[in-house]
């Protein structure tokens, strides 16, 4: 899940999303892949001197400024966030509106005897949850804001309850909660991320805080018991402390599906965890060590936040120089995603698909499309191929994948979702079980 962050109060779709590769109009983000300090395998070595010519320094200058949004006469988003079958937006007022799939209250809708898992009803149309906010990022089972005072609020089920079953495993249940409740702990934050039982925030000052459970280590810190999910140590919940194995400043967090990925101040990506999404060699268990990627200058990452085993649903994704690279399901390291000729990528979503937006101002997508989620009208699946989103009514500022659905903010301030729907996740205002092969406009913003 990404931290979302505006660079001025309502005027840009910014945060570590928008940004830039080598070549690109942007001095700050040189977009170099570094292959002498992420890894010793010499697979990793490889691939990243392959991607280094990929993206080499004669690449065509390309304007990659975060995209400006220009509000109509409406309600005018200015960032969007999803969850796992929901999706939260910050609107220019600061208000939070969320749609979608509410078993943990992550949509913040209250308790409905007649709904679905622990009483939350799916919501198919715009709720609004809460105003006062200069960030938002949903996660797996919950949805956290940063108020304009820089204090954390979290609802759903930031941190979900374990139990022991009577074969001697364990399962995992949300503690559902629709209200919007302030994370104690917690100095003020300028990006966050949260799923399943775990939280991370950085800092003013760059330093990285995490709470909950320490299943796959997640915690980043020494000296707390650690362990692989569903064992009795991931049982404990933690609250919120520095993530002193980190030893550099962070700008940027995502808490993926048993993984943590963090962007550096130098665009330098590090990953700790397991769930094969840390994207670089190591053991088959989980790694509490924070290292590095074999890509830096990163100007957007994306991971999963859920998935089925090792493989399915594992999937994380990174912009640098302009390309895009993904890796997951315990392959690493990274690898280019093509994206068609002159198009340069500059923000990108992972999820069981994945989408990146281009320079054009296009979206591109790849992986399945069984609800029509990558969104060329076809329904024919693109697992390796990026395809071009059609219909969308402008450009785009800034797309989202969550399970199979997808939507898409667009640099009029409105919004289009397409694909899956089965609990609300296009925001049409009711739900059906249909194929939703192109975008079609959120009721609550037409």
């Amino acid at each position: 899940m990404l931290a979302l962050l505006l660079a001025t109060p309502f005027g840009v779709v910014c945060c570590g999303d928008d940004s830039s590769k080598e070549g690109f109009n942007d001095s700050e983000d040189s977009g170099t892949v570094d292959t002498g300090t992420t890894s010793t395998s010499d697979a990793a070595n490889d691939a990243a001197e392959e991607a280094a010519t990929d993206a080499g320094p004669d690449a065509e200058l390309q304007d990659a400024a975060p995209p400006t949004i220009t509000c109509g006469t409406g309600t005018c988003v200015v960032d969007i966030s999803r969850g796992s079958d929901d999706t939260c937006v910050l609107t220019k007022t600061g208000d939070v509106y969320c749609w979608g799939d509410n078993p943990c209250g992550e949509v913040g809708a209250p308790l409905d005897d007649g709904g679905g898992q622990a009483g939350f009803k799916p919501v198919p149309a715009p709720r609004k949850v809460l105003s006062g906010v200069r960030s938002i990022s949903a996660g797996a089972a919950s949805t956290c804001a940063i108020l304009d005072s820089g204090e954390l609020r979290c609802w759903g089920s930031p941190v979900s309850a374990f139990s022991e079953t009577t074969s001697g495993g364990f399962s995992r249940a949300c503690t559902p909660n629709d209200v919007p409740s302030a994370v104690e702990g917690v100095p003020h934050l300028v990006a966050v991320s949260s799923t399943l039982s775990n939280g991370c925030g950085v800092a003013d000052d760059g330093e990285l805080w995490c709470w909950g459970s320490n299943g796959n280590y997640l915690l980043g810190r020494d000296g707390y018991p650690g362990c692989s999910y569903y064992t009795k140590c991931s049982m404990a919940s933690y609250p919120p402390a520095k993530a002193d194995l980190l030893s550099v400043k962070v700008k940027d967090v995502i808490v993926g599906y048993g993984t943590v990925v963090v962007t550096d101040e130098s665009g330098q990506l590090l990953s700790w965890g397991g769930s094969g999404l840390i994207g670089r060699p190591s053991s088959m268990s989980a790694d509490p060590t924070p290292l590095p990627i074999a890509l830096s200058n990163v100007s957007s990452v994306s991971v999963s936040l859920f998935g089925d085993g090792q493989y399915y649903g594992n999937n994380a994704c990174a912009v640098a120089a302009g390309e895009v690279y993904c890796w997951g399901g315990y392959r690493a390291p990274p690898r280019v995603v093509p994206l068609p000729a002159e198009e340069y990528a500059t923000q990108v979503s992972a999820s069981f698909h994945s989408c990146a937006r281009t320079t054009s101002g296009s979206a591109f997508c790849w992986g399945g499309n069984q609800a029509g989620q990558l969104g060329d009208g076809t329904g024919v699946d693109h697992p390796l191929l990026p395809t071009k989103v059609e219909g969308l009514k402008d450009k785009v500022a800034k797309v989202v994948a969550s399970k199979a659905s997808t939507c898409a903010l667009l640099v009029n301030g409105e919004v289009q979702c397409w694909g899956a729907n089965d609990k609300g996740q296009l925001g049409l205002g009711s739900a059906d079980f249909l194929p939703h092969l192109q975008p079609g406009p959120v009721v609550a913003f037409q």
